[in-house]
């Protein structure tokens, strides 16, 4: 049996230390599945800096693979 990676899908969730209750979460699919976790947290990170003082607090990889016989 073999294992095909076939999708892959990130869940970012941002913060904002001013106010405790905020929270947003932000999901992206279709995710290269040759994107590295540098390049994963770098585009959570740019996203952040969008909303003034949001921070990014958890970036979640979801992947998706296939069981070949």
């Amino acid at each position: 049996m073999s294992r095909t990676l076939e999708a892959q899908i990130v869940t970012y969730t941002f913060a904002n230390p001013a106010d405790p209750e905020y929270k947003v979460t932000r999901r992206l699919n279709n995710i290269d599945t040759k994107a590295t976790d540098q390049q994963i947290l770098t585009i959570g990170q740019a996203f952040a800096t969008l909303v003034p003082g949001d921070i990014l607090i958890e970036a979640v990889l979801t992947q998706q693979s296939a069981i070949v016989k």
